[in-house]
Order: C-alpha cells, then sequence, then structure tokens
C-alpha cells in the first residue's frame, strides 16, 4: 500500500509525497494519521503527465494543472491487499486487520490468516510462526484428526 511505502521511504529520504486519486479506499484513518506525525504529504488527484529534463523525470503534472517537482519518483500502481482480499470473500476483520482465532481460523472455517495480515509484530518470526500454527490446523482439518503430531 503507498501509506506503508511512503513510510518505509520517509526513513531515507528528507521529504515524501503521496499523490492518488482515491486515497479513501487505499488509506485507512489510522496511516492518514501516520502520514500526517511523519510529515508526509498527500495530493488528492490524477496524475496527467510526468515530464523531464535531458530524458529525466523532474515534476509531474496533475488533472488540475498543479505542478509538482521532485528529485526521486516511486510509482506504485496499487495491489490488493490481504485486507481488499478479505472483504471480498466476506471475513470478519477488526480495523485494518483479518480476525483469527488461536487455530488462525478466520470466521471462513476453510480460510486461515497469518503474519502482517492478522496484526501485531510484523517480523518474519511471527509470521513463520502463525503459518507453522496454520499449518497444523489445516493437516488436522483435511484428515480429520482431532491432534496431530509430525514424526517425520
Amino acid at each position: 500500500m503507498a501509506a506503508e511505502e511512503a513510510v518505509e521511504l520517509a526513513a531515507y529520504v528528507n521529504s515524501v509525497g503521496i499523490v492518488s486519486h482515491n486515497p479513501e479506499e487505499n488509506i485507512s484513518s489510522a496511516y492518514k494519521n501516520l502520514l500526517t506525525s511523519k510529515n508526509i504529504g498527500l495530493t488528492l488527484t490524477r496524475v496527467k503527465e510526468i515530464k523531464g529534463d535531458g530524458g529525466l523525470a523532474n515534476s509531474l503534472v496533475t488533472e488540475k494543472g498543479e505542478t509538482i517537482s521532485f528529485d526521486a519518483l516511486f510509482i506504485a500502481l496499487g495491489v490488493a491487499s490481504s485486507l481488499d482480499f478479505a472483504r471480498q470473500l466476506g471475513l470478519e476483520t477488526s480495523g485494518d486487520f483479518i480476525k483469527v482465532d488461536n487455530n488462525m481460523r478466520t470466521s471462513n472455517a476453510k480460510v486461515w490468516s497469518v503474519g502482517m495480515a492478522r496484526g501485531g509484530v510484523n517480523q518474519i518470526v511471527k509470521s513463520v510462526g502463525d503459518g507453522g500454527i496454520a499449518a497444523v490446523d489445516i493437516i488436522k482439518s483435511v484428515k480429520g484428526l482431532p491432534n496431530y503430531i509430525d514424526h517425520t
């Protein structure tokens, strides 16, 4: 998501801005607050043209006719997030995350969610642990077992 990428970039540069034609759909209120706290600008318009001198892009023109200059440009065309996917499946969510039980099952008994999609600490070790819990529960579900211990 553009807001996550902007926050990450802000740690390395003096200034970051987002130009988005539809931020209401893509940026949650929690991320909008984070953007404000990190001094990340948000321009609400479509980009009409990217301009440059000598083959190097250095500004863009919005559909409103505004020119925004930049030293570097990072283009993110958008991706479907796990939250978007969860909503399409009708899964229960809490804020910006998918709700799960202790076995990582969502509100749909045939769908599990792990790692960043369910919130909490965004670390690989947590995601791997969540995946292990989900994997064991999936094996139990597929095999119809009340318990499962991998002896291999």
